[in-house]
C-alpha cells in the first residue's frame, strides 16, 4: 500500500472511531427510550423556567397592575348565589348555532344575529342577550400552570382558582413555585374584571356552572357579564340586560346539545 493509501485508511479508521464514540454517548444519554425533546417541548420547558420568579419578583410584577395595592376587585372572591328565576308573562325559545338552547323572558324580538361562534338577540323593550362560544380558550393557560398545582386540571378549575386568588396570598415567604401560580391566577383574574364589575358570584344549575360579575339593577340599562362552563368543560361568555330574576330565568333555561 502506498503512502496515500495509508493516509486514507487512517482517516477512515478515525471516522469509524468518532462515530462509535458518538453512538455510545447517544445511547448513554437516551437509554431507556427517553424521547428527544421536540422544539415545542423545549419551548414549553423554557417558558416554565423563565416564568418561575422568586416571590419577591412575583410581588414586584403584581405591583405593576396594582401599584398602590388598592384594587379591591383583585381582593374580591366569589360568593355562591342561589338562582331565583321570575315567572314571565311571555317568553321566546332560542336556539344558537353552537348547540346552546335557552328561553328569554320577553317576546318582542327586534333583531337577532347568529353565527358559529356568537349569538345575539335584541328586544323592543331594550333587553338583550348575547352568548360567545369560547370553547376551551383557557386550555393553554391551564397547561402552563399544571406543574404548579395538580388540582387545576380543567378550564373551569383554572377560572375558579383565578377568581378565588387574592393579593394577600403573595408574600415574601411564599415558595417560588407557589408564587408563580398565585401571580398567574391574579393576572388572569385582572384580565376578567373591569372597574365596574362589582361583586363576584358563583352559581351552578342544571348542566352549567359559572360566575356572575356584578349585581343586576332593576332596569335594562346594565348588561350583566356571565361566564359559564358546560359538562364538557366548554367555556361560554354571556351578557344579559334585565333584572336579576330575568337573568336567573335565562340561566335556568340553558341546555347544551
Amino acid at each position: 500500500m502506498d503512502k496515500r493509501g495509508s493516509v486514507l485508511l487512517i482517516l477512515l479508521l478515525a471516522i469509524v472511531v468518532v462515530l462509535a464514540v458518538a453512538g455510545i454517548w447517544y445511547y448513554e444519554a437516551h437509554k431507556g427510550n427517553t424521547p428527544i425533546p421536540t422544539p415545542e417541548a423545549q419551548s414549553s420547558n423554557n417558558s416554565v423556567t423563565t416564568e418561575s420568579p422568586t416571590a419577591a419578583q412575583a410581588i414586584q410584577a403584581l405591583n405593576i397592575i396594582d401599584p398602590n395595592g388598592t384594587d379591591t376587585l383583585l381582593a374580591t372572591t366569589p360568593t355562591t348565589r342561589t338562582l331565583a328565576p321570575i315567572m314571565p308573562t311571555s317568553s321566546t325559545n332560542l336556539q344558537t348555532a353552537f348547540g346552546v338552547t335557552l328561553v328569554a323572558p320577553w317576546s318582542d324580538v327586534s333583531s337577532t344575529k347568529s353565527t358559529t361562534g356568537i349569538f345575539g338577540i335584541w328586544f323592543k323593550n331594550g333587553a338583550e342577550i348575547f352568548i360567545l362560544n369560547d370553547g376551551k380558550d383557557l386550555a393553554s393557560s391551564t397547561a402552563n400552570i399544571t406543574a404548579e398545582s395538580s388540582s387545576i386540571t380543567t378550564d373551569y378549575d383554572f377560572q375558579s382558582a383565578a377568581f378565588a386568588a387574592t393579593p394577600g396570598e403573595l408574600i415574601a415567604s411564599t415558595p417560588a413555585d407557589q408564587a408563580v401560580l398565585i401571580y398567574q391566577l391574579l393576572l388572569m383574574k385582572y384580565s376578567f374584571l373591569t372597574g365596574d364589575s362589582g361583586p363576584l358570584y358563583s352559581f351552578s344549575i342544571n348542566e352549567i356552572k359559572g360566575f356572575q360579575l356584578g349585581t343586576m339593577g332593576s332596569g335594562l340599562q346594565k348588561v350583566t357579564d356571565l361566564t359559564f362552563f358546560d359538562q364538557n368543560d366548554d367555556h361560554y361568555t354571556m351578557g344579559i340586560s334585565g333584572t336579576q330574576g330575568e337573568v336567573d330565568y335565562v340561566l335556568n333555561s340553558i341546555q347544551i346539545k
